[in-house]
């Protein structure tokens, strides 16, 4: 028996099957391609999941937000030099509602994005590295290899070696069409830290089942990449005052903020909610909306500090900016209620009846006053 363990222990796994080629949008004639049936099912499968995804309104829609992010996949495009054939599908960037950081694409050419980690990109070469590294998967067709090299193997450990190719692949791929376009390839290893922040600690990670390489991994490959374009003269197209184009990514980010801070309060990811307001109230320092919802933030983050200075103060600079805004009146009044100020509170509660004569909670805040008379 131990001499048939041995012989048994000796004997190598069978290799891998090969896999299968696709050639990738960039590589198919301009005349177009006959579509594979796995390719027309990929597509049908897509744009099924994305009506579903629609119907559930978990899609955040932003005129300027939305045309912003075409840019910067136009400007990729350009830098590389891609035509893709009248084949290939039209890639759209959407914006899902989601609290967790993730970008993919589909296999009929929609990059999704989450509202949570675009609240977390500080600059727009960071989000063109996000944008390039899942147009790099589309245009390679890695959907479509990937399918067909399920067709041939159900071996998780072969599958997901493909997969991590296909990762290590899309991330030069990303690198060099940033440098292409003029952005700073640096800024890709800044993203995926980013991105990594965002991920839930796992234990008992086994690599062989992992789709995508170790994050320390990417990111020294990224950084190597990225110093051997720089030393090979990329080009540096960038604005000289906004280099990395965080001030042209903050301009646009204020909604997608705002989104961010109600879908995290909805997850109860309080931690990220905060992180989520306090760069809104950074983009838009003049917007009382932003400050009402820092109130809130922090008043769910520690019920105890409902009466604490950071969140009355929260309120009352939302006040400074709008005297008329409904929801900071009725809680910086209910607050200071609950703090024993009786008598501001009064005056805010009557003033945030009065600019909303049809509010929701119109009756109970009236009760409240009745119990309470003015002062005389």
């Amino acid at each position: 028996m131990v001499g048939a363990f041995a012989v048994a222990a000796c004997v190598s796994p069978p290799p891998p099957p090969p896999v299968p080629e696709v050639a990738g949008w960039d590589a198919v004639p301009g005349t177009g391609e006959a579509e594979a049936r796995s390719e027309i099912a990929l597509r049908e499968r897509s744009d099924a999941a994305h009506a579903k995804v629609a119907e559930a309104d978990l899609l955040f829609v932003d005129a300027r937000l939305d045309a912003y992010l075409v840019s910067v996949v136009g400007r990729l495009e350009a830098g590389a030099g891609l035509s893709l054939p009248e084949a290939a599908p039209s890639v759209a960037p959407f914006v899902l509602r989601a609290p967790f950081r993730n970008a993919f694409v589909d296999a009929a050419g929609r990059i999704y994005l989450t509202t949570s980690l675009l609240a977390a990109l500080e600059n727009e070469a960071q989000l063109a590295g996000l944008l390039g590294h899942e147009l790099a998967h589309f245009v390679a067709r890695d959907d479509s290899r990937e399918d067909a090299y399920r067709a041939v193997t159900t071996s998780t450990v072969h599958r997901m070696t493909l997969s991590r190719d296909s990762e290590r692949a899309a991330d030069a791929r990303a690198v060099a069409w940033m440098s292409a376009a003029g952005y700073d390839a640096r800024e890709m290893a800044a993203m995926l830290h980013r991105l990594q922040e965002g991920e839930p600690m796992r234990g008992g990670v086994v690599l062989a089942w992992e789709s995508h390489p170790a994050m320390p991994e990417r990111v020294r490959e990224v950084r190597a990449l990225a110093a051997s374009l720089e030393r090979a003269g990329a080009a540096e197209e960038a604005d000289a005052a906004d280099p990395r184009g965080r001030r042209a990514y903050e301009s646009v980010l204020a909604p997608v903020l705002r989104e961010a801070v109600d879908v995290e309060l909805g997850a109860n990811r309080l931690d990220a909610a905060w992180e989520a307001v306090e760069r809104w109230t950074a983009v838009a320092p003049a917007s009382a909306d932003a400050f009402h919802a820092k109130g809130c933030v922090a008043a769910r983050r520690d019920d105890a500090r409902r009466a604490a200075p950071a969140v009355s103060e929260a309120w009352e600079h939302a006040l400074e900016l709008d005297p008329s805004h409904p929801d900071a009146l009725r809680d910086l009044g209910l607050a200071l209620r609950r703090a024993g100020d009786a008598e501001r509170a009064r005056e805010l509660l009557v003033r945030y009846l009065e600019v909303a004569p049809e509010a929701f909670d119109r009756k109970l805040i009236e009760r409240l006053l009745e119990r309470e008379p003015a002062a005389r």
